[in-house]
Order: structure tokens, then sequence, then C-alpha cells
């Protein structure tokens, strides 16, 4: 049973599902894909982003400025989501390793949630820049690029299982999952 972003729920309650069998038992059934990597899930919502913003340029051709604000307010939000889970649950230990990477990478969204800010501004009065949404591409592509470099490839080999569980969860966001009414450490998460 796949969840939202790929989140297994037998997985994550560290259980066997009832009539289930325990791996030392031939199982008739086909094994699950393996879980995707982090490195994926957060190439995966670059990806996302990238539509996302591909839609809000289509948008902005069009000129429906209700809608384009919308668009812009999720793409906002889904960044930085992306850069708060980033950096809580990895660049946190990546800085360990590698401090100066790191501070390099926090800089980096500093520098982006700045642009989005300013970029949210000339939306509300009705003035986009071009030059603006250019710059802020290419932030995110030049950021991309380190991240897909440096800190990607760190994850495989530097998070214990812990870690990588624990970013598991807050990537797939507050929701929970569809099996449970409580998140991964039993209180409500809705």
């Amino acid at each position: 049973m796949r969840l939202h972003r790929d989140h297994d729920v037998h997985h994550h309650h560290g259980r066997v599902a009832a009539g289930g069998t325990n791996a030392a038992e031939p199982s008739a059934e086909p094994a699950e894909p393996a879980e995707p990597s982090i490195a994926e899930l957060l190439a995966g919502d670059h990806q996302r982003l990238d539509r996302l913003f591909q839609a809000i340029a289509v948008e902005a051709a069009l000129g429906d400025s209700e809608l384009l604000h919308r668009q812009w307010t999720a793409f906002g939000q889904e960044l930085t989501r992306h850069m708060d889970v980033e950096e809580v649950r990895i660049i946190s230990s990546f800085s360990r390793d590698e401090p100066n990477e790191a501070r390099g990478l926090l800089d980096d969204h500093a520098r982006i949630r700045s642009m989005l800010t300013e970029l949210a501004i000339d939306l509300d009065v009705h003035r986009l820049r071009p030059d603006r949404i250019r710059a802020l591409v290419a932030e995110l592509d030049e950021h991309m690029r380190r991240e897909t470099a440096l800190l990607y490839p760190w994850t495989v080999n530097a998070l214990d299982d812990a870690a990588r569980e624990s970013f598991r969860w807050a990537h797939a966001g507050e929701r929970g999952c569809e099996c449970c009414a409580n998140g991964p450490f039993g209180h409500s998460s809705r």
C-alpha cells in the first residue's frame, strides 16, 4: 500500500500488517518497490516546483491576476516548506560535516525567501518585474545545482535510519497518513 509521497504505512508503524509474513518466510506477494531516496524525493520537489513556476509564467502572460496570485501563493508555500524541511532535517546534520557548504546553502535559502517576498509585493501592486523573475529563476537553478552536487549525495550515507524516517515524516507534511488519525509520535496531526 503506497501513501502520499510514497510513505509506506506498514514501514512507519514498524510492524507487519495483519495477515502479513515476517522477512524469514517466503511471500507469494511481489515485493513493493523500494522507497525513493531522500535525494529522489527532494529532486521530485524541484520538478514539482518547476511545473508550478511554469504555470505561473503562463498565467502571467494571460493576465488573470486572481489566479496568478493563488498560484504564486501556492508556489511560495511549497518552496518555503521544501526549504524548511531541508534546513531542519538535513542541512542541520550536514553542517556538522561541511559547515561552510551548509552556511552557503542557508544563505541561498535566505536570498530565495527575500526574492519570494519581493515578487509577492510586486504581484500585490500589479507590477511584476521581469528582471526579478529572471533573477529568482537563476538563483533557484544555481541553488538546485549546488544541492544536487553537494547535499543530496551526502544524504545517502551520512543519515542514519532514524534521521531518514524523521525526514520522510517531515517531507510528507503535517497531514499524517491515510491509515492513522495521529502523526508519527501519537498526537493528532490534523
